[in-house]
């Protein structure tokens, strides 16, 4: 009985993880290009990010503050400013604003990646926050309001499409470290390239693939549509 009851318990598994793919085939292409570009956008942060302090420690020799305004810097550019994102996505439309975000963060990488000065490395590290608080936010709104057509076209629940893009994130943030070990058996440049690449590679999806979808709040004044 017990062999039976675990035979259909893998069963409705592989049902389920089959049947996940299955909706995803289902969803338009641009629902489909967001969430395929959350998996790269983590690729490509985390190829570089958890080895930062110990590039700019080792072979940069920055000391130890140095490293830690650094990095204090990267995050706040990003999840301090991305009210900032959010509001200019709401104001000028998701599409332009992802495009610019992400030539932000190519023109961060390279420039961390060829930077030998702390000027340059904190140059770098502000460009690739910056981008983040560009281009997640306006992502993201764009996935929860594409997750509400998709249910009323299709029946497919929301819940599943956000399912889908945390799927997305975590698998990202579980290769990107190690592809990016790999890359550091050449040097931390090679990383920050490769990770420029990933994002060059996801810009020209966007510029080809993404509707220019209208933005929620064109005309309202900024605090009004914060309060909305």
């Amino acid at each position: 009985m017990t062999e039976v009851k675990n035979a259909s318990n893998r069963k409705e598994a592989t049902t389920s993880r089959f049947g996940a793919f299955r909706d995803f085939l289902r969803l338009p292409a641009y629902v489909q290009l967001l969430l395929v570009t959350q998996l790269c956008f983590n690729i490509g942060f985390y190829m570089v990010q958890p080895y930062l302090a110990t590039y700019l420690r080792e072979h940069l020799g920055l000391a130890g503050a140095a490293v830690g305004l650094v990095l204090g810097l990267r995050s706040f550019s990003q999840q301090g400013l991305f009210v900032v994102g959010g509001t200019l996505s709401d104001r000028y439309g998701p599409r332009q604003i992802i495009l610019v975000g992400i030539l932000t963060r190519i023109a961060g990488f390279l420039t961390l990646g060829f930077s030998a000065s702390l000027l340059g490395v904190i140059t770098g590290v502000v460009l690739i926050g910056l981008a983040a608080a560009l281009f997640s936010p306006a992502v993201e709104s764009s996935i929860a309001r594409a997750a509400g057509e998709v249910e009323r076209d299709t029946g497919l629940p929301r819940t599943q499409v956000f399912a889908m893009g945390s799927v997305s994130l975590q698998l990202g943030a579980t290769l990107g470290p190690l592809i990016g070990s790999l890359l550091l058996l050449v040097n931390y440049r090679c990383a920050c390239v490769v990770a420029a690449g990933v994002f060059a590679c996801v810009w020209l999806a966007y510029l080809i693939m993404f509707p220019n979808i209208p933005p929620l709040h064109e005309d309202a004044p900024v605090l009004a549509s914060w309060g909305v």
